[in-house]
């Protein structure tokens, strides 16, 4: 499927992504929007030294990652680098923002709303890099939570127990769509697995940061047939 672009986008981005102009990635707090194994996936591309520090001046950022939660998984692409003074300190017009904040910010950004964000010198280098996840996206394996550099710890001899962290993160990454930082943000948020009759549906994994509706009924259903 070809990505859907928003009308917002310059004409030169455009041209450089195989895509189809759409108003539906707006909908969702992003710019590019695909499907992949029957779910959706956006970016929202973010200049740095405009877009980027309105975005967070008017408040604009937050509502977007929000809107992000919908999807399956949304990303985050800042495009340019901003220069910094020896103290720290932006060097822009709205230069309230200082590297530790920024950092801050963006740790909150992939941790808290589980939006991974990427950073790109230009225009080129961010349609790679759209491309680059949708590929990865289109992966079956990918989808799974299967990866060679950050997948489920090795099983242990003392495994099992229920009070285990490190087994119970183990079974959470064994459902479709939960990786290293969902299984650990369903753990913290249910001091370990969560039992289908100790909860009331799906509804109570949309409210762990990260976890959106798709992907909630998802494991709502894993749970069902494990526990039943």
């Amino acid at each position: 499927m070809k990505v859907l672009v928003s009308p917002a986008e310059p004409r030169s981005i455009k041209y450089l992504i195989d895509g189809k102009v759409s108003s539906k990635p707006e909908d969702f707090g992003v710019d590019f929007m695909w499907a992949a194994g029957g779910s959706w996936y956006g970016v929202q591309r973010k200049r740095f030294h405009d877009d980027f520090l309105a975005s967070l001046k008017d408040g604009r950022l937050q509502k977007e990652l929000g809107q992000m939660q919908a999807l399956e998984q949304g990303f985050l692409v800042l495009e340019g680098f901003g220069t910094w003074n020896l103290n720290g300190e932006l060097i822009e017009p709205y230069a309230k923002l200082d590297r530790k904040g920024f950092i801050s910010m963006l740790t909150s950004i992939n941790l808290i709303y589980g939006v991974p964000t990427y950073r790109v010198q230009n225009e080129v280098e961010c349609v790679e890099t759209i491309n680059a996840i949708k590929h990865w996206t289109e992966s079956e394996k990918h989808r799974m939570g299967q990866s060679s550099l950050s997948g489920r710890p090795n099983v242990k001899s003392k495994w099992g127990k229920a009070d285990s962290e490190e087994w119970a993160v183990h079974f959470l990454q064994g459902m479709k769509g939960v990786g290293p930082v969902q299984a650990q943000a369903i753990y913290d948020h249910f001091d370990g697995v969560p039992m289908t009759w100790t909860i009331e549906g799906p509804e109570e994994f949309e409210k762990i940061p990260g976890i959106g509706k798709v992907r909630a009924k998802s494991i709502w259903e894993t749970l069902e047939r494990e526990q039943s």
